[in-house]
């Protein structure tokens, strides 16, 4: 990540990449629920924004948004939609790099906060 000072300021491609969900407190039961590892993947669009996709518990859908200042930081803020279970939800969230590896932020309407791991990149086969 480039430095402003001693501040690391985020570039798109910083966020790019795999997430493994380790936290939500507001959700700790619903996370073990459904088949999946709860995740969140985060992919660059040609214009610099991101894109991608989360799934935790029963939930599931897109989010779509770009890195932009929000209270003195550098933050990913982005709006989501889905489905929890047979329901439709949608809203916006945030998330902020606190290591290469740590992802903070939250679902704000929906889900709450939620803590998340970088998995290593897949290698890939000739």
């Amino acid at each position: 990540m480039p430095k402003k000072g001693s501040v690391a300021i985020p570039r798109p491609i910083d966020l790019v990449g795999e997430w493994c969900i380790t936290s939500m407190p507001d959700l700790v039961d619903y996370l073990s629920e459904g088949d999946t590892t709860p995740r969140i993947s985060i992919k660059k669009t040609g214009s610099g924004g991101l894109y991608g996709e989360y799934e935790f518990g029963l939930s599931s859908g897109s989010l779509e948004g770009a890195i932009r200042p929000f209270g003195g930081d550098q933050v990913f803020l982005f709006g989501y939609e889905g489905m929890d279970e047979m329901d439709e939800v949608s809203g916006s969230g945030w998330a902020h790099l606190q290591s290469q590896d740590l992802l903070v932020g939250e679902f704000v309407e929906t889900y709450g906060k939620f803590t998340a791991q970088r998995l290593p990149q897949k290698r890939r086969t000739h």
